[in-house]
């Protein structure tokens, strides 16, 4: 996982500017002084269309607020967990950061109304996160399924048994092609 600091976050912010989207504008102009790798990921959930998915017998499509809230949660440090975790069944597992919005501290996993310290930065953090599905056989949420399958099959290069949505691989091929026409 510390190719994603290394390589994909750089690459992940200048293609963002590079689109004139103004979410992505938003997201990157947001953590200007804070965390690039968290901006990095606010922004592939930012690039990549939520699922469509079931919910209570209804197609659904989250909004990105709702995919990056079923992903990653941030609260002020002071935040008592185990009150907070309290009826959050619904959306497991994710990250809770603590901290400042754009640079928190402390990073906890969040299953089964259970805190599990998840390391010292986001990076090792949704690394523990990816791998948790994985180890303990757990489906990645629907609306977070492109997502999870660009930093399965691009950033970890799995070879787990799902194919490579459209979306992940034509944003994989920008991110080559936007970062290989500037490099000298």
């Amino acid at each position: 996982m510390l190719k994603w600091h290394h390589g994909y976050t750089p690459k992940l912010i200048k293609f963002a500017l590079s689109q004139g989207n103004s979410t992505c504008k938003s997201i990157v102009e947001k953590f200007q002084d804070g965390n690039s790798d968290l901006c990095a990921l606010e922004l592939v959930v930012a690039l990549l269309p939520s699922t469509n998915y079931m919910r209570n017998g209804k197609s659904t499509a989250a909004s990105r607020t709702g995919s990056l809230m079923s992903l990653i949660q941030i609260h002020p440090n002071g935040t008592d967990i185990n009150r907070f975790i309290q009826g959050k069944d619904e959306r497991q597992p994710f990250l809770l950061c603590l901290g400042m919005e754009t640079s928190p501290s402390e990073f906890f996993l969040i299953v089964d109304q259970t805190s599990i310290p998840a390391g010292n930065n986001i990076v090792q953090s949704f690394d523990r996160l990816f791998k948790f599905f994985f180890v303990f056989n757990v489906e990645f949420p629907p609306e977070l399924f492109a997502v999870y399958n660009f930093f399965a099959k691009v950033v970890y290069k799995n070879k787990f048994p799902c194919r490579v949505l459209p979306q992940v691989r034509a944003l994989s091929a920008q991110l080559k092609d936007a970062n290989s026409t500037s490099e000298p």
